[in-house]
């Protein structure tokens, strides 16, 4: 309506709006507003409960309120003044956000078999209930100027609501308590102290720049996703969880907030032993609510909760939403078969509800074509038939745009899904840090040195992560020739450590089977497991004294050492010419190869020159013998076997066995002695 205003009534009321701010005082009709009573899809039964009461409001009050709203939310955004994890009210905020942060948490319990808790509270109503004395105390807290926090709490004094009802208006009663829903930031306290213990789940991962040096642990601790009054605790633990109750129920009590307790719903997921879980979803678990103590049942793990509108469930399965769109789809369909309407008609339910609905739903999850082309037969079917098609009329006519504009179900999910994704990857709040953890993580765990957004080391998501959004997201990017530019090389940098990765070499059945053995012995290059010369596989012996491959009691070759060997050489020794020629430079890595700990005992370290080497012979002392000489043990490097040391012990200078250990005894004219 202000739209429609003539010149001279917008300089009426914006000299009204500027008065209005500059004295603090409102209109009293400002103060009087009409509450429409909108019945639920349950029956009414006449009781107020069943239904949603909408307060409607002066239209030159809301635009007032919407101008102080984007200012203020503007300073509280470029500010990060509210620290907690809401997003709702603040610019460039909504559902987004905290939907794909969730998706993101639960996938990252499943990857790592990480127990997880999240809690979903029932909010009666949330804004009716907020004392405004309290709503002073939050917008000092982040200190907010009087003049305006004056203003805005003049707004809800002394107010005055009228119902309609099918008998007409109510006589005016007073509003003792309660907001207007959407204008303010009441639950910052409580949400900031959550987030302040740091109780939640913590999203980690392990950041290696080099693959023989240990990593960075990067991690975000995700305990709380809040969106107006749709609140979810988020924790790895069930104590931990009800710390978080119990300092939430502490606020509600102090300010008057009723909770539904007893409708809580919980998704809680634990450790797994051979795909299968510790707990017996079908008891009740007792949690302590504040003073309170509720027993809840948690949901199966293929039983979906709805949270923002979107469908979880702990294994992470698409199955419910597929059922979930099927029905819609065959929903509408049916009414449409009996209704006399147009193809436009027709079209118009399908391009602006169905395909809305099924996009909002599905944001999480990657449709494949066959999925979508399931999906949409009974629609096609139906349309055909008021067009007086025949079945098998070429599907060409409707999703050619200068026809009929039909759009297709897989190209809507295209530039959907990757233009979302692109948005995840490049946000700078919280959900952009969850999503390069997540990316490193699953680059650890694939163990590839490239990261995912430059290249995925395989062309087909394997079966145990069909349902991993990030993974899926890319392969579709990558299946429709779309590329992903790496911005920051410090934010995703490539693994270091050698030249030709190793999942360059073998094919993807072997590093599929392989991977995790890999992963544990830090192997990811082919540089760490040939000579220096490049001329043949190490010895297994030689690759277990590697300085960063754990020690372990592992003497027997590994099955992933002998499958390789079969891959790249010619007699079980040697590299096959094409192996060999990928390699420029023949470097040795001799700081791979794990030091002698001459601390190991308290003995002296000496250092002689043995001229029938031409070398320096470092070693420490084993024994003196009776002619008062002592006898050391040392190193010595053969070349003509290995790239790495060994310990060799003997008498006989002569004596050089590979392999075998030496004892020297040195003129005592060529020995430096030094006290460790």
């Amino acid at each position: 309506m202000l739209k429609y205003l003539s010149d001279d009534c917008n300089h009426i009321l914006y000299y009204l709006i500027c008065k209005i701010i500059e004295l603090g005082y409102l209109p009293k009709q400002w103060k009087e507003a009409t509450v429409f009573p909108i019945a639920k899809l349950k029956p009414f039964n006449c009781e107020l409960s069943n239904s949603r009461p909408i307060t409607l409001l002066e239209t030159t009050r809301k635009a007032l309120i919407s101008l102080l709203n984007h200012r203020l939310a503007t300073i509280l955004k470029d500010n990060n003044v509210l620290k907690a994890n809401q997003f709702a009210g603040l610019p460039k905020q909504s559902t987004f956000e905290p939907i794909r942060i969730m998706n993101e948490v639960i996938q990252d319990s499943i990857d790592n078999n990480n127990e997880l808790w999240i809690l979903s509270q029932d909010m009666g109503k949330a804004y009716d209930r907020v004392n405004i004395f309290q709503l002073k105390k939050v917008m000092d807290r982040i200190k907010i100027p009087n003049d305006f926090s004056s203003l805005i709490l003049e707004l809800f004094k002394d107010r005055k609501n009228q119902v309609i009802t099918a008998y007409g208006k109510t006589a005016p009663y007073d509003v003792l308590t309660g907001i207007d829903q959407g204008e303010c930031i009441y639950y910052d306290p409580l949400l900031a102290e959550i987030d302040k213990q740091q109780l939640g789940y913590n999203i980690s991962c392990i950041s290696k720049s080099v693959v023989q040096e240990e990593g960075v642990i990067n991690q975000q601790n995700v305990s709380i996703m809040a969106y107006m009054d749709d609140t979810q605790w988020i924790t790895d633990e069930k104590s931990k969880l009800e710390k978080m109750l119990y300092i939430a129920d502490t606020f509600y009590r102090l300010n008057d907030i009723q909770i539904n307790k007893e409708k809580s719903e919980l998704m809680m997921r634990t450790t797994t032993e051979k795909r299968k879980y510790s707990h017996n979803y079908n008891d009740k678990i007792s949690i302590k609510f504040g003073r309170e103590e509720i027993n809840i049942k948690a949901k199966h793990p293929h039983e979906p909760m709805r949270i923002l509108g979107v469908y979880f469930n702990i294994e992470h399965d698409g199955n419910y939403l597929m059922f979930k769109i099927k029905n819609e789809i065959d929903h509408l369909v049916n009414l449409m078969y009996k209704k006399k309407i147009t193809d436009k008609h027709i079209l118009y339910i399908f391009n602006r509800i169905i395909i809305s609905r099924v996009e909002y739903w599905s944001q999480v999850m990657a449709l494949s074509k066959t999925q979508t082309e399931a999906l949409i037969i009974p629609f096609r079917r139906m349309f055909k038939n008021k067009l007086k098609f025949a079945r098998s009329a070429p599907n060409a006519i409707l999703d050619n745009p200068y026809i009929y504009g039909y759009r297709d179900f897989y190209d809507n999910q295209l530039q959907a899904k990757i233009t979302d994704f692109c948005i995840q990857l490049n946000d700078n709040g919280l959900l952009g840090k969850v999503t390069e953890i997540r990316l490193k993580s699953l680059q650890d765990q694939l163990w590839t040195s490239r990261p995912l957004i430059e290249k995925l080391p395989y062309n087909r998501v394997p079966h145990t992560r069909k349902n991993n959004y990030i993974l899926n997201m890319l392969l579709l990017c990558y299946d429709n020739n779309i590329s992903l530019e790496n911005l920051d090389n410090n934010t995703f940098p490539s693994i270091k450590g050698g030249k030709i990765p190793l999942e360059d070499v073998v094919d993807n059945a072997y590093y599929s089977k392989h991977r995790e053995r890999l992963r544990e012995k830090n192997i990811l290059f082919l540089d760490q497991i040939i000579s220096g010369d490049k001329s043949r596989l190490l010895l297994w012996k030689e690759i277990l004294i590697k300085a960063y491959i754990p020690i372990s009691s592992q003497r027997k070759e590994a099955k992933w050492y002998t499958d390789i060997r079969n891959f790249i050489t010619t007699d079980s020794i040697h590299l096959r010419h094409s192996i060999s020629h990928l390699f420029d430079a023949r470097v040795d890595n001799v700081e791979e190869a794990r030091s002698y700990d001459i601390s190991k005992k308290n003995r002296s370290l000496i250092a002689f020159y043995n001229s029938q080497y031409n070398s320096v012979v470092i070693g420490k002392i084993q024994e003196i013998d009776e002619t008062q000489r002592p006898v050391i043990k040392h190193f010595n490097i053969d070349m003509s076997q290995c790239t790495d040391t060994h310990t060799y012990t003997g008498r006989n200078q002569k004596n050089w066995t590979y392999g075998k250990s030496a004892k020297i005894r040195p003129k005592s004219t060529d020995i430096t002695n030094q006290h460790i």
